[in-house]
Order: structure tokens, then sequence, then C-alpha cells
């Protein structure tokens, strides 16, 4: 896998910078740990790779707020469903 790119997607090779353009402005969860970061700026730092990824929601990311916290983090805490669309939900993978 290149460096960058996303682990969890069947049939197209995107990197960070391709999916940029559909990063949410602060993140959004309902995890109740996580909360508190609720509307927070924070930085991708990188996709999540096999072994650390949960197959059922890949893809995954690690982010960090500006805080310094860092945390994995799901696709609809940090992308806007417009993302989806992009990718296309059959070519998630799904386990």
């Amino acid at each position: 896998m290149q460096a960058n790119a996303i682990y969890g997607i069947i049939g197209k090779q995107l990197t960070l910078q391709d999916i940029e353009n559909h990063k949410r402005e602060g993140f959004v969860t309902n995890q109740s740990d996580l909360t508190q970061y609720n509307g927070k700026k924070f930085t991708i730092v990188r996709s999540l790779v096999e072994g650390e990824v949960d197959l059922v929601v890949a893809p995954m990311f690690k982010v960090r707020f500006e805080d310094g916290f860092e945390t994995d983090a799901y696709m609809d805490e940090v992308y806007q469903e417009s993302l989806l669309a992009f990718i296309k939900e059959e070519n998630l993978v799904r386990n």
C-alpha cells in the first residue's frame, strides 16, 4: 500500500489528499468519552492500516486535536456524507 493510502476501500486507490475536500470542519461523535471534542478542529494524521481497523466500519483514521490528544476515528466522525457518495458504499470493506 502506498504512503498515505487509505485502507479499507476496494477498487479505488485513494490517499488522504484525494478526499481532503470532504473533511469536516469540526469533529462529530456520539461516543461518550469523546463528546467534549464535538465541533473541535482536528488534523487527520493518517489512515489506520490492516490490524488497526475495525473491518465492520473501515476506513478509520488517526486524528489529533489542537490540545494534542490523539484518537482513532470513524469515517463519519471526520468526513462529510458527501465522501460516501464519492467512494460508494460497495467499495468499502465490510466484514
